[in-house]
């Protein structure tokens, strides 16, 4: 058993290299050493080019705004101009109608006119029957369903 572990190298410590496979291992290590220097080059570029994309979207997005607002600012008034000039003269046209109402319609006295005294009674006497009619109905419909109130008419 000792003349095993003599032999066998601790799994710790590396093998001795010898002075024969250093120009061997140093072929091998170039195109590797090259490879990563390639790629740590291409990492670096990207992370340049993602922090300047982020810097100028933010710059380009603060002047889009800028300028949005300000050409907000231009156009407003000729998009609220007809509307403004729709409302004024909607307002006048009002006015006038009211002010013709006004002129036309004159407070009339019962007594001064006996034809719009009938009418008003026959009105009165119109509503008061279609509001027993349907004080009827709606007893009947409480009181046998909607089904009688149907089949009576009253």
């Amino acid at each position: 058993m000792d003349a095993v572990a003599q032999t066998s190298a601790p799994a710790t410590e590396t093998p001795p290299v010898s002075e024969a496979s250093k120009p061997a291992t140093r072929s091998l290590l170039r195109p590797v050493t090259y490879t990563l220097g390639r790629l740590s080059g291409v990492v670096c570029w990207i992370w340049h080019f993602d922090l300047g994309a982020a810097v100028l979207v933010g710059e380009q997005t603060a002047r889009f705004v800028k300028a949005a607002v300000e050409k907000g600012k231009e156009v407003e008034p000729s998009l609220t101009k007809p509307f403004k000039k729709a409302e004024d003269s909607v307002s006048g046209a009002l006015g006038e109608v009211g002010a013709r109402l006004k002129g036309i319609a004159k407070p009339v006295a019962p007594s001064e006119d006996k034809r719009l005294d009938a009418e008003v009674s026959e009105l009165s006497a119109r509503i008061n029957e279609l509001t027993q009619r349907i004080e009827s109905l709606q007893a009947r419909q409480d009181v046998g369903g909607p089904e009688e109130a149907v089949k009576t008419g009253r």
